[in-house]
């Protein structure tokens, strides 16, 4: 889950449930869309899917690079600083992501001001975050892991990676997908070049590896705020009161909904670099690095859920009924292939001395199986407003990994990580699942 979006639901969108809808809603379902917008939906979809695919290899190549670079205590290291990086840029983005697609999604018109918006967070409170990390560092405070240098390193990349969220997000609300997906992929593209250049030329710390990764992401940002303000004429406007406050509505369900998912998926690789070290640490980072990889096309498609969903005014669970049902069924034989050619995976491409991330990576295939048929059903509810379930479910699933993880670190190790990140995934979908039943859905 990237982000959500949203102001306030539109008028006339009450509340209704999934018995509520007509049969005829129901038979009609995907013809609810704009005609010619069901083709156009699975277009979208099929190019995100294809793009997410085209930089797996490049992200295979990333992680190899810089675990054979750095080596497993190194490779913690830099996991860790990625990890607070990306922490800091969920803590700050405030729903905005969310909001702003579900905002554009009803007025394009809102563009200038949701721009301004965009640009006071990512420099004030992106800029306060970084300071914050590498201030608390300097003092002794800081994580145990990284220095001060490399705490105020990692900080930095937080106001860079905050606007390149929030433009982004802002071009898929405009329906501008195929920027949407470039931009990712020249992430990766160019991550993977610099990432490559560092070890050819025999820079292999972790704060070059870093420092060379945040200088793409600079420039994806750079071309991200391009493309937006060509589309808003050529300027920001400062956001007024109303825009604000039904954007901070929608947001801070948004904001707690994606901060407490996205502190499910990665707080783990924090403890166990806390508990057991760096080179565990950068084991289990590979096993993470490599579930994340199968989750690509689930958070593919329900990025492009959550933009049309946002723009739909009827039929919109029968629509989305039809891509959950394609997520629960057409992943099983895939995580089978993965887990039976896993081992000769990671010796041939991280080394035998990578081997121990295979039993963690093993127990986390469950779990990217729930978290896949998860993902589509949190954004089609925030598409269709936001409901407490998609705060109520993560924050559940956060609470129930730190305690199985408190208790199953010590005792198993890494693969107690993976164990407790499955089970909460899948309490994070039973949460989901019995929203459903409730009969609590817009359709």
């Amino acid at each position: 889950m990237r982000g959500e979006i949203t102001t306030v639901p539109a008028p006339g969108r009450s509340a209704g449930t999934v018995q509520a809808a007509t049969s005829s809603a129901r038979r009609a379902g995907w013809r609810q869309l704009p005609r010619g917008e069901e083709a156009v939906f699975w277009r979208r979809a099929a190019g995100t899917i294809a793009s997410r695919f085209a930089a797996v290899p490049l992200g295979v190549i990333g992680s190899i690079v810089v675990a054979r670079g750095l080596g497993p205590a190194g490779r913690g290291v830099f996991g860790v600083m990625m990890t607070v990086a990306a922490i800091g840029v969920q803590v700050g983005n405030l729903g905005l992501p969310s909001a702003t697609v579900y905002a554009l999604g009803r007025d394009r018109g809102a563009l200038r001001p949701l721009l301004g918006l965009a640009l006071l967070v990512a420099l004030g409170l992106g800029g306060a975050l970084t300071f914050a990390i590498g201030g608390l560092a300097s003092l002794g405070h800081g994580f145990t892991t990284l220095t001060p240098g490399l705490a105020w390193l990692s900080g930095a990349w937080i106001p860079v990676g905050l606007l390149l969220l929030l433009t982004q997000t802002a071009l898929l609300g405009l329906r501008e997908v195929r920027w949407y997906n470039g931009l990712q992929l020249a992430v990766d593209t160019g991550s993977m070049l610099v990432l490559s250049l560092c070890f050819l030329s025999g820079w292999r710390s972790p704060a070059a590896f870093y420092g060379a990764s945040l200088a793409v992401l600079a420039a994806a940002m750079a071309m991200a705020f391009a493309q937006t303000l060509r589309h808003a004429g050529g300027r920001a406007a400062w956001p007024g009161a109303v825009l604000v406050g039904r954007t901070v509505r929608y947001g801070v369900r948004a904001y707690l909904s994606t901060l407490f998912a996205y502190l499910l998926i990665n707080v783990d690789l924090l403890l166990v670099a806390g508990m057991l070290g760096a080179s565990e640490a950068g084991q289990y980072a590979i096993a993470a690095r490599m579930a994340e990889m199968l989750l690509l096309p689930a958070t593919a498609v329900g990025a492009i859920l959550f933009a049309t969903v946002s723009s739909m005014h009827s039929g919109r669970w029968a629509f989305a009924r039809r891509v959950v049902g394609a997520a629960t069924l057409g992943l099983p034989p895939l995580l089978m292939v993965v887990a039976l050619v896993a081992k000769p995976i990671v010796r041939l491409l991280f080394g035998s001395a990578f081997l121990p991330a295979l039993p963690p990576f093993l127990w986390l295939l469950p779990g990217v199986y729930l978290l896949s048929v998860n993902v589509q059903l949190m954004n089609f509810f925030a598409g269709t407003g936001m409901p407490a379930v998609t705060v109520i479910g993560p924050a559940a699933g956060l609470l129930a990994n730190l305690a199985l993880n408190f208790w199953l670190i010590p005792r198993h190790g890494i693969v107690g990580a993976a164990v407790a990140s499955s089970l909460a995934y899948g309490l994070m979908l039973a949460a989901s699942l019995a929203h459903l039943a409730a009969g609590r859905v817009r359709s």
